[in-house]
């Protein structure tokens, strides 16, 4: 909310000053690809999609300590990092937003809870290097595939998007 605000009252100012098409940005992520305004489209579904996909490629590997974190949501440290976690989600899943910037705010908190969840356990270090050496690889490597499929379009574009042939 600390950015819809103002940045509504901002646009909506903008078309006195004679900015037009800035003017209908804000409208348009509320209500064109937004979940809350007419529910489940196509929009707001390329929109979750846009957050899950290039989420779920990035930490692939630590999904089953995330899942086992959920059992100790009572520990306060775990409670703390869902709460980092949970109101950005929903935010990033219900508004549109074309890159996905969540990356940077989610990483420091998912790393942490699998490292509480995966602390003194054997599968620590081979986790969290797999993740590591996926997310390096995939950047340096990857090459859409050529496809006509729409999940592998999807995949070529939400994750080919921030990898080294994306830039």
């Amino acid at each position: 909310m600390g950015w819809l605000v103002p940045t509504y009252f901002a646009y909506s100012k903008a078309s006195a000053w004679g900015v037009g098409k800035a003017v209908s940005y804000v409208p348009h992520i509320l209500t064109i690809v937004s979940v809350l305004h007419d529910g489940v489209t196509r929009q707001s579904m390329a929109n979750v999609l846009r957050y899950w996909v290039p989420l779920f490629a990035a930490f692939w590997p630590l999904v089953y300590a995330l899942m086992c974190s959920l059992k100790r949501i009572n520990e306060e440290r775990i409670f703390w990092l869902w709460l980092w976690i949970v109101p950005g989600s929903l935010f990033f899943n219900l508004l549109y937003m074309a890159d996905a910037t969540y990356l940077n705010f989610l990483t420091a908190a998912i790393v942490l809870l699998a490292l509480i969840v995966l602390d003194g356990k054997r599968q620590a270090v081979p986790l969290l290097a797999t993740c590591l050496a996926f997310n390096m690889l995939l950047f340096l490597f990857f090459v859409p595939l050529p496809s006509r499929k729409l999940p592998v379009e999807i995949l070529d574009a939400y994750v080919g998007k921030y990898t080294l042939y994306g830039i």
